[in-house]
């Protein structure tokens, strides 16, 4: 099954597709305001059905459905997905008018183009493809945000990438919260970045400046993580040299 998951995300279109499928079922499921609103409309589309008479009645028709979840692990899992969006297509519509009517534009004060440039910093984490997916994700995520109280008196990054946590929307909106947790370790690899400069200006002086890079790079190490190399002993840092091959006096 995982197999043939991996396979069918190998194609654009298809990807794209259960992509949006999962996007519809994540920005419906994501508060239980949006849950009731599509019980609430599904419940009206029934009544409004029954009244026409173009319903067929009966014991076990017309119950109540929900939105089903997708998983890698199981490939019938997107079939339920797909059907329960068909069964359902009308209220899911009505439900995603209503969410697009309800985001107040006033209140965006986030670019989404000046987040994405800042994701594509991070190529390894954020390919082509990924961008795509936390470009349709952001989207969600503000909308989201707008409709949940709790969300409104976080101070920080830091409260905010908690509150995904504790609220499991680190899960819903993965890509969010992979870029959030990149801007939390930030300062701290900056800063990491800046003793490494000052350090090189230390280990590489001018009497010193025709260092080669392995040089250079072995040098600073020690130097760098001279905590953890003063609990070597200048023993043991003699006898790894004289291991690594043999020398014609001894160390």
């Amino acid at each position: 099954m995982r197999a043939l998951v991996v396979v069918a995300k190998g194609n654009e279109n298809i990807a794209t597709f259960f992509t949006t499928a999962s996007s519809v079922v994540n920005t419906i499921g994501a508060s239980s305001k949006r849950r009731d609103a599509l019980r609430e409309q599904q419940q009206k589309d029934i009544m409004e059905t029954l009244e026409i008479d173009d319903l067929e009645t009966g014991r076990g028709l017309n119950q109540e459905t929900t939105l089903k979840h997708p998983c890698d692990t199981r490939w019938n899992s997107y079939y339920d997905t797909l059907l329960s969006i068909n069964i359902m297509f009308h209220p899911v519509v009505k439900v995603l008018e209503w969410i697009v009517d309800d985001v107040n534009q006033d209140n965006l004060a986030f670019d989404k183009h000046k987040i994405l440039c800042f994701a594509k910093f991070y190529p390894q984490e954020f390919n082509d493809r990924d961008l795509m997916k936390l470009e349709d994700q952001l989207g969600l995520y503000i909308v989201d945000m707008q409709s949940i109280t709790e969300f409104s008196s976080l101070n920080g990054i830091t409260d905010l990438a908690e509150k995904l946590v504790n609220t499991g929307r680190s899960i819903i909106y993965n890509y969010v919260y992979l870029l959030l947790t990149l801007a939390l370790v930030l300062p701290v690899a900056t800063a990491s970045v800046g003793r490494a400069f000052s350090a090189m200006n230390i280990v590489k002086t001018p009497l010193r400046n025709k260092m080669g890079n392995q040089w250079l790079s072995d040098s600073l190490v020690v130097y760098i993580e001279k905590d953890v190399f003063s609990c070597i002993s200048n023993a043991n840092i003699m006898r790894r040299f004289h291991d690594m091959k043999p020398r014609r006096q001894q160390l």
